[in-house]
């Protein structure tokens, strides 16, 4: 959706209970869907790797009050 709307959005992984790097997918109240992109925007010589630094994440969460709880730290 990001990618259509004419964001710089380059290359995507999507990540799954088995190889999220955190160990939070489909935890009880934790996101429930991750994806990393990388922002061909960005002047970087890494811009093949799929790292935060290098774009950005999308974490999904159930409801508003999960996500919230963990913006705040909670």
């Amino acid at each position: 959706m990001m990618k259509e709307s004419g964001l710089h959005i380059g290359k995507t992984k999507t990540y799954t209970a088995s190889n999220d790097p955190n160990k939070l997918l489909d935890r009880p109240d934790q996101y429930t869907s991750k994806v990393n992109f990388v922002d061909t925007s960005i002047k970087t010589d890494v811009i093949n790797s799929i790292e935060v630094q290098n774009g950005g994440s999308v974490e999904m969460f159930d409801n508003e009050g999960e996500s919230t709880e963990v913006i705040a730290g909670g």
